[in-house]
């Protein structure tokens, strides 16, 4: 790695990104009581001299830093550390201590609101949670990829099974499951598996074969019975 020196807003765009791209795994952790910091290194590549960087650009950066406010940013913290021919401790490394602390620093360097989009995280992930989910980062990453209309179908699916143990007497999508499209269950199959550990493919029984008909027979349709039938596989009525 060749050695640089990360200024400011450089530094906020990488926590930034390392936000939105770990938001799942934040608001997990955060919901296990152990908030995981995010540690952005202010001098990647140099050694504690700083003699492969010109004294001018150690100034100049420092500079820049002397200047950062971070005051009422609770969860912030900027470390510094001494470096050998400098006259004071450098910076060395940005850390934001907890999802919140990082969501208010990016808002004091005017980035985009992040607060919508943690409070829609965290709401699904304690419906989940509710509805008896063992909720990890990758299954909240999953479900809050997806509409809040299949949100909410993913909830009451897995509410409607908590309370349904024995599919066996049904197809997939006879199960009466409340606010879920008939066809909805079938197509998120794995993701309900995902999230119940229960395959409702293998529990329901299978959809029945059925053949459609219609009698040709001039004699026949001459009485004027019936035109079209159907006989679905297991029944036991006689075809005219």
């Amino acid at each position: 790695m060749s050695a640089r020196l990360v200024y400011p807003a450089e530094a906020v765009a990488w926590l930034a990104a390392q936000i939105d791209r770990e938001l799942a795994t934040l608001v997990w952790a955060e919901s296990q009581g152990v908030p995981q910091p995010i540690t952005c290194p202010l001098r990647p590549g140099t050694s504690k001299s700083p003699r492969t960087i010109s004294a001018e650009a150690w100034t100049d950066w420092q500079l820049a830093w002397d200047r950062v406010d971070l005051e009422g940013l609770a969860g912030v913290y900027l470390d510094h550390m001494p470096v050998a021919g400098r006259s004071r401790d450098v910076p060395t490394k940005l850390t934001v201590g907890s999802l919140d602390a990082g969501v208010r620093l990016l808002a004091r360097w005017g980035h985009a609101s992040r607060d919508e989009l943690v409070a829609r995280m965290r709401g699904i992930a304690a419906r989940l949670r509710d509805a008896g989910v063992a909720v990890t980062a990758p299954v909240l990453k999953r479900v809050c990829d997806m509409s809040d209309r299949d949100v909410d179908a993913a909830v009451s699916a897995v509410q409607w099974l908590r309370d349904h143990r024995d599919l066996s007497t049904m197809t997939i999508r006879q199960l009466p499951i409340p606010d879920v499209d008939t066809k909805w269950l079938e197509g998120h199959a794995a993701l309900v598996e995902l999230l119940t550990s229960r395959d409702v493919r293998a529990e329901t029984r299978p959809r029945l074969s059925a053949v459609h008909l219609t009698y040709l027979d001039p004699a026949y349709r001459a009485t004027g019975a019936r035109r079209h039938d159907a006989w679905t596989a297991g029944d036991s009525h006689p075809l005219a």
